[in-house]
């Protein structure tokens, strides 16, 4: 069979540059999430959506003409997903499941109605997305070269996406988590500081 006509072959050719390491270093902390599970807690995510957040505006009226003011109000979801590959971080998917069930269990049919705190054990938790940024004298896998982008607080899971597995693809495992929060920070405050 000629190399061109195997379609796993170039699919995974084409995958060449996947290898490469990610951009971005997702870590959480406090919950389940231990000291002792710090080298499980770097994930290697496909893609990470932050939060978009919008200013309120006031429509002024005078006479015949309306103008648009900025209110005082902002309007926006408190919460962002992750895709995270499960090539090599089924104990991140274990772990994620646990955390899940301190705030909901849908097959005991109960969920909490409280917004848990990251402070306590077994509670809420914290993420934080970090951005590579190159340094001289320090390669990708050093963390130094990564600066702290998002950081969000009392977090918890509002979903994970269950596995599907299948052998009509050849692409890598991954799920994606939905998580919420009460409490952020952007790179307005921690890149411009």
């Amino acid at each position: 069979m000629p190399l061109a006509a195997n379609t796993y072959l170039s699919k995974l050719i084409d995958a060449g540059s996947d290898a490469m390491k990610n951009l971005y270093l997702v870590e959480f902390s406090g919950g389940i999430f231990t000291d002792d599970m710090v080298t499980a807690l770097k994930v290697r995510n496909q893609d990470f959506t932050p939060p978009t957040f919008t200013q309120a505006k006031d429509t002024k009226d005078y006479l015949t003409v309306s103008v648009d003011v900025p209110g005082a109000g902002i309007t926006g979801d408190k919460s962002f997903s992750l895709n995270i590959r499960l090539d090599s971080e089924y104990r991140i998917y274990a772990a994620l499941l646990k955390q899940q069930s301190f705030t909901m269990s849908g097959n005991d049919g109960w969920a909490v109605n409280e917004v848990p705190n990251s402070d306590a054990a077994n509670a809420g938790f914290t993420v934080t997305v970090k951005a590579y940024q190159k340094t001289a004298g320090l390669s990708a896998d050093d963390e130094e070269s990564y600066k702290p982008m998002y950081v969000f607080r009392h977090c918890w899971i509002k979903g994970l996406e269950p596995l599907s597995y299948t052998y009509g693809s050849n692409s890598p495992l991954a799920i994606r988590a939905n998580i919420s929060f009460m409490d952020f920070d952007d790179p307005k405050k921690l890149l411009f500081e």
